[in-house]
């Protein structure tokens, strides 16, 4: 009997389980983000984007199918603008960083903030998050002039609903994923952990 207190003492006691919850929120969290950002980085790439909007040809009511594909499936177009600096180039770049960020961090806080993170809550909080991005994105680049000269309100609010397609379509993808993850993640951190102190009281 003396072994059984000595073997329990010098088990390790296993992570709470609000460490391990937040680490499943934030690796949820990013995998959401990084579907995000397959539009934003990858497919809004100018040789990319120009195949997705040439991909279809047509005519009547659809003329222009690739344009509607583009609209759905694009944020913007990553390596514009041309014909600028590498610090202008950085500042419009800088806007998809804040929109990437929106992105993470509505994901990360979601699951708590939720009585239960359902797919729809999530894929809705994702796509609320990704319009809040472009906002953010797009009076960034207003404060920097990289959207205009001046700073006027018609132009200052032109481009407000620019990606808000796309914005329906990855966030929803993103909340669905984000969801997934952080069910799976959720269930590996909450798995029993084997305990010694059971083979110690069975030798005692």
């Amino acid at each position: 009997m003396v072994f059984v207190p000595r073997g329990a003492t010098n088990t390790p006691h296993p992570p709470p389980r609000g460490a391990g919850r937040a680490r499943a929120a934030v690796v949820a969290a990013s995998a959401g983000t990084a579907v995000v950002a397959v539009s934003v980085v990858v497919l809004s790439y100018q040789a990319n984007a120009a195949r997705i909007q040439t991909m279809f040809t047509g005519g009547g009511f659809l003329s222009e199918p690739g344009d509607l594909l583009r609209q759905w499936l694009l944020f913007g177009a990553w390596n514009g603008p041309s014909g600028v600096g590498l610090w202008d180039w950085l500042l419009v770049r800088f806007g998809d960083v804040l929109l990437l960020a929106a992105v993470w961090c509505a994901l990360r806080w979601l699951p708590g903030m939720l009585t239960r993170a359902s797919v729809p809550a999530m894929a809705a909080g994702a796509v609320c998050a990704v319009v809040l991005g472009l906002l953010v994105r797009h009076l960034w680049l207003v404060a920097t002039g990289g959207r205009t000269s001046a700073w006027h309100l018609l132009q200052a609010a032109s481009g407000l609903g620019e990606g808000t397609s796309a914005a329906v379509l990855w966030g929803t993808l993103a909340g669905v994923t984000a969801t997934v993850v952080l069910r799976v993640a959720g269930r590996r951190t909450e798995a029993p952990v084997p305990s010694a102190s059971a083979g110690a009281a069975a030798d005692g």
